[in-house]
């Protein structure tokens, strides 16, 4: 008897339609679907990219915030994001070698309708690394669609074909994965490289920069 309502309840509890969560969704799903949603939700809340901000907003808002609010943003800074749809090539970004210890701005791109973050973490002394990757406003099965190619050389190697070329491509990773292991999931080039070809580069040129393409 107490056997039957407790599967009775079962079935109802199963069956009645919950609602999502996350503030603003209206969603009403069955119990069993309800999980599956939440990871894919527009409403979900994530971290903003950028490496010095923890921020989290909605997914569906996450572009406003580069935008209008966060100062670790580029976007925000130039008040645009750069639209890579109509380009051919690569997009190519300059950046001082050595910098001061600080953190890189993310560099917020559009391609076909799809948002991608240039991340740049710039490794603090000798030990450390200097990590360039790439993440997309979009779930794992999304990002597996795409790929992304980054290469490092020097400013005016237009062609990046001198000695001073690193190359990575792969995919974009998911902008919600946590960041300590996403700064592993691109060009990795430690500190002591960076600095050794700096001072080559200071040396031979009188110019401290490198770019980072990205295509």
């Amino acid at each position: 008897m107490f056997e039957g309502k407790s599967l009775l309840a079962v079935t109802v509890l199963e069956n009645i339609e919950h609602k999502c969560r996350n503030q603003e969704c209206d969603q009403l799903l069955p119990l069993a679907e309800i999980g599956a949603h939440r990871k894919v939700c527009t409403y979900r809340l994530i971290k903003c990219p950028a490496t010095q901000c923890e921020i989290k907003v909605a997914f569906c808002s996450m572009i406003d915030h580069l935008l209008t609010d966060c100062t670790h943003s580029f976007a925000k800074i130039d008040k645009k994001i750069i639209d890579l749809t109509s380009k051919k090539g690569f997009f190519i970004q300059s950046f001082n070698v050595p910098i001061q210890l600080q953190h890189h701005k993310v560099d917020t791109f559009l391609w076909t309708g799809k948002y991608f973050f240039l991340i740049i973490r710039i490794g603090g002394d000798s030990s450390s690394d200097w990590t360039f990757h790439v993440e997309m406003l979009g779930d794992e099965e999304e990002c597996s669609k795409y790929r992304a190619q980054l290469v490092l050389h020097k400013n005016e190697d237009i062609q990046a074909d001198d000695d001073y070329v690193y190359r990575f491509t792969g995919q974009p990773c998911p902008v919600e994965e946590e960041k300590d292991s996403k700064k592993k999931t691109g060009l990795i080039v430690s500190n002591k490289i960076m600095t050794k070809l700096s001072g080559q580069i200071i040396k031979d040129e009188k110019l401290g920069l490198f770019k980072i393409s990205i295509a």
